[in-house]
């Protein structure tokens, strides 16, 4: 299995919804999000579906397909069993973890603020025939960076 079995050891980090695991298809990197009913929080029946199936549609809409700041879609599960999505993402880390570090200069700090305030424009402007993309949970943990410190 390309996570090895969601070992430990290929454990990115937790989220309110689940987990993301490091993980490989045929040497190419990828993050695993796997979907959960944590006890901590109050989920109910059914959102998760909801969540992911808003995730699928939002990340394979033509509107969005190839823009330099939306992570790709590479397969996702969606079935009774268990819920999880697959992203092309080999990220240097996410902003929450690179901020209290010493390699994200202030330069570093206003690209990926700027280039993140465009993401957001884009997905809240009206462009008929499609429509606006509501953006909810923006969190550092949530804006990965990838080797040249662009969020995705």
């Amino acid at each position: 299995m390309f996570t090895n079995g969601f070992s430990e050891g290929n454990l990115m980090w937790k989220f309110q919804f689940g987990k993301l695991f490091w993980g490989k298809i045929n040497e190419r990197k990828v993050i695993v999000k796997i979907w959960e009913y944590p006890e901590m929080y109050k989920v109910f029946e059914g959102d998760n579906e909801g969540r992911v199936r808003d995730e699928i549609e939002l990340l394979q809409h033509p509107k969005l397909i190839g823009h330099p700041n939306l992570v790709k879609l590479v397969g996702y599960c969606y079935d009774e069993q268990q819920l999880g999505t697959v992203y092309d993402l080999d990220p240097l880390g996410s902003v929450y973890e690179l901020a209290p570090k010493g390699c994200f200069t202030w330069l570093h700090r206003i690209k990926v603020a700027y280039e993140f305030a465009c993401l957001l424009k884009f997905l809240h402007i009206r462009n008929p025939p499609y429509e606006s993309c509501l953006v909810r949970s923006i969190d550092a943990a949530h804006i990965m960076l990838d080797k040249e410190y662009t969020p995705e």
